[in-house]
C-alpha cells in the first residue's frame, strides 16, 4: 500500500478556457441546427403545407440564423485563442465555424450564379 506524505499539496485542475468552451458549444449547436434544417428540407417538399417559395424563405432564414451563430462562434473562438489558457476547444470552434461560414457563403454564391442561368 503506497504511503503518501501528510503534507502533500492538493492536486488542482487547470482552470481551462471557459470562453473557448462557450465558442465550442455555440459552434456545435449552430452546426446541429444547420444539419437539422438540411435534413428537414426534403420533408417540407412532401407536405402540402409548404409551397416552394415558403420552403425557400424558411431555408433562407435558417441560413441567416446559422451564419449568425457561426460568426459568433468564430469571434468567440478567436478571442479565446488570444487568452493564456488551453486552446483546444477554441481551435475546434474556429475550424467548425470557419467551415460552416465558407459553406454558407459558397452556397449563396452558387444560388446567385444559377439564378442568372
Amino acid at each position: 500500500m503506497p504511503q503518501y506524505p501528510v503534507g502533500a499539496p492538493p492536486i488542482h485542475a487547470t482552470p481551462g478556457n471557459p470562453l473557448g468552451r462557450v465558442a465550442f458549444i455555440v459552434a456545435v449547436l449552430t452546426l446541429a441546427v444547420g444539419l437539422l434544417i438540411s435534413l428537414l428540407r426534403p420533408f417540407m417538399y412532401y407536405t402540402a403545407e409548404f409551397s416552394v417559395s415558403g420552403i425557400s424563405v424558411l431555408d433562407g432564414l435558417g441560413s441567416v440564423l446559422t451564419l449568425a451563430g457561426a460568426v459568433a462562434a468564430l469571434i468567440l473562438g478567436l478571442i479565446a485563442v488570444r487568452r493564456p489558457a488551453p486552446h483546444l476547444l477554441a481551435g475546434i470552434a474556429i475550424g467548425i465555424a470557419a467551415s460552416h461560414i465558407t459553406s454558407i457563403v459558397i452556397g449563396w454564391i452558387a444560388s446567385l450564379f444559377y439564378r442568372f442561368f
